[in-house]
């Protein structure tokens, strides 16, 4: 009896035991894709990018949307997906290496580092997937740039940027791609009006 009851009691076990939850998907930015119409050569302003900053519910690695069909005030987040690190850290790092990409590759050299000029100083507003319908979403991406002379820390210039994409898949996947295409046009737009307000405007197509 006490052998049928071990028995029935580890068929039950193996039954009701709980599934090991699927493991979380991350994602980051992936490779830069170089702006192709930046002139390497024709921009003389040295530009260094300060660790952007952001407030403490987008300072995390979780991955927020917004249901504005049902209620557009609360936020939520994906329980399987998420950033490899804060937004924040990866729009940081993006817009980095499409400076990086487009400087005098004489002044990237180690023995021949030109300082900086200028500060570029960013506070991310929002980065956030907005679903429309169930089936239709977008993202949007705010910030607050600041251009500071380095040598006097007084501002030249301080603009706000938004960008919207809609994505290609109302899902996790699809925000990341339509918020590294947005990463990709802030940083063209950022570099374009840096060079402006600091007095060696580029040409670049809108």
């Amino acid at each position: 009896m006490m052998f049928k009851y071990l028995v029935l009691l580890l068929l039950t076990g193996c039954t009701i035991s709980p599934k090991a939850p699927a493991p979380a998907s991350t994602f980051d930015f992936g490779p830069v894709s170089r702006l192709e119409f930046l002139q390497p050569a024709s921009f003389l302003v040295q530009i260094q990018v300060t660790g952007i900053t952001a407030p403490v519910w987008l300072d995390t690695q979780a991955m927020r949307y917004r249901l504005a069909y049902h209620h557009p005030a609360q936020t939520h987040v994906y329980a399987n997906n998420r950033w490899v690190a804060p937004p924040a850290s990866l729009l940081t790092e993006r817009i980095r290496q499409h400076i990086a990409s487009w400087q005098n590759p004489s002044d990237r050299r180690d023995n021949n580092v030109r300082p900086a000029t200028y500060l570029l100083k960013i506070e991310l507003e929002e980065f956030m997937q907005v679903f429309d319908a169930v089936s239709h979403s977008h993202v949007i991406v705010s910030l607050r740039a600041s251009l500071i002379e380095r040598d006097t820390r007084l501002l030249v210039a301080q603009q706000r940027f938004s960008e919207t994409q809609t994505t290609s898949s109302a899902d996790a996947s699809g925000a990341v791609k339509a918020f590294i295409a947005i990463s990709d046009q802030l940083a063209a737009e950022l570099i374009r009006w840096s060079a402006k307000m600091a007095g060696h405007p580029l040409e670049l197509p809108e």
